[in-house]
C-alpha cells in the first residue's frame, strides 16, 4: 500500500533537511497526529531534533505524497535510523480540514527517548524559533 510521510521536525519544508526529500514532492498539506512531542537533548542541552512517542496531545507537521516514495522511503529510513532509534509505523494523521488519512510516521524506539524536553504545543518548528535549540542560530 503507497501511503504519504508525516513529517513533524527537520524534514518539513521550512527545515534543514527538508531538500532530502523535496526532489520527489507532489503534495504537502498541513497536518497533524496524536502523539507526544520531545526534543531530544545532549548533557542537559536542547539537541537539534524531535521524536514522537505515543500520545494524545496534537502534533503539528506536514503530509506529504511522493512520486517515487520507495526511494524516498529508503532515504528517510537511513535518515532517521528506522529499526535502530526510530520506527516508521502507519499512523492516522488529519488535514486541515480533520480529514483522516493513514500515513507513515516515524516515532521514537523505547529505550531511545531518555533525555528529552517535552514540547507542549506539539509544534517544534515554533519551540526552536523560540529560542529553545543547541544546534546553532537560525536552525532549523
Amino acid at each position: 500500500m503507497i501511503y504519504p510521510i508525516f513529517v513533524y521536525g527537520t524534514l518539513r519544508s521550512e527545515a534543514s533537511y527538508h531538500h532530502l526529500i523535496s526532489k520527489w514532492i507532489i503534495t504537502i498539506k498541513k497536518a497533524y497526529t496524536k502523539g507526544s512531542l520531545y526534543h531530544y537533548a545532549i548533557d542537559d542541552e536542547f539537541g537539534w531534533y524531535p521524536y514522537l512517542t505515543e500520545g494524545d496531545d496534537v502534533v503539528c507537521g506536514e503530509l506529504i505524497s511522493f512520486t517515487d516514495i520507495d526511494r524516498v522511503l529508503s532515504i528517510t529510513d537511513d535518515f532517521e535510523d528506522n529499526g535502530i532509534v526510530f520506527q516508521r509505523i502507519v499512523h492516522p494523521v488529519f488535514d486541515e480540514e480533520n480529514t483522516m488519512y493513514n500515513a507513515w510516521v516515524y516515532f521514537i524506539i523505547k529505550g531511545f527517548e531518555k533525555k528529552e524536553k517535552y514540547i507542549k504545543d506539539g509544534d517544534w518548528i515554533k519551540e526552536v524559533r523560540n529560542g529553545n535549540y543547541l544546534f546553532h542560530k537560525g536552525y532549523p
